[in-house]
């Protein structure tokens, strides 16, 4: 899970940290929907290590 939310490549942190990189401004739009899909991400990490979800419950 954490080498998902750092992958450059994907839609999470790490894709949001490399585009802001890139592209030095991001528009307000963007900021607030990346902040929703990335707090999902870290709220199912979470659940994850506390064992509220297994694997198999994560959303694909």
């Amino acid at each position: 899970m954490w080498n998902l939310l750092r992958n450059p490549e994907k839609n999470l942190l790490g894709g949001f940290l490399a585009r802001w990189k890139k592209e030095t401004q991001l528009k307000p739009a963007f900021i607030t929907e990346a902040k929703i899909i990335v707090g999902n991400a870290f709220d199912q990490l979470a659940e994850l290590e506390s064992g509220k979800l297994t694997p198999k419950d994560l959303q694909q």
